[in-house]
């Protein structure tokens, strides 16, 4: 964790101050929720799984069978951001303002579990997410 502590006695330039730090704040973290979400996207590398009781031969390249169960997932390899199946971890995050400058995102889902392994099977997706989001935003 990191913090900056600034001090100033003038309340009109402190109120100034938190208006703009609150809203670039918020511009940032606008930023990584939407790479976050863009990190799902795209194909993935690992083996074809079978979900379901169908023939998994008629299914690629066709329309997915409706029903619980009955679909064909292709994860990402360790390394690679998590794929995208149901969109549940894509949509699963929070964002909320504490107090002025303090702000608490949290990414929900299952995402956590497969962020830091250290069994080498470890699928980095907020991390990177952040740092992408800070070379976007910051340059």
């Amino acid at each position: 964790m990191f913090g900056l502590t600034i001090t100033v006695h003038d309340h009109g330039v402190a109120d100034q101050i938190e208006k703009e730090t609150d809203k670039m704040i918020g511009e940032f973290l606008r930023v990584v929720i939407n790479v976050y979400q863009k990190m799902f996207e795209g194909s993935r590398s690992g083996r074809i799984v079978q979900q379901g009781r169908f023939d998994r031969r008629s299914r690629i390249g066709g329309v997915r069978p409706q029903g619980k169960g009955q679909r064909i997932h292709r994860p990402s390899r360790p390394g690679e951001p998590l794929a995208r199946d149901t969109g549940k971890t894509q949509r699963s995050y929070s964002v909320q303002r504490l107090k002025s400058g303090v702000y608490r995102i949290r990414f929900g889902g299952g995402v956590r579990y497969w962020e830091i392994r250290d069994d080498g099977k470890a699928r980095p997706t907020i991390l990177p997410a952040l740092e992408k989001a800070a070379e976007i935003y910051f340059g």
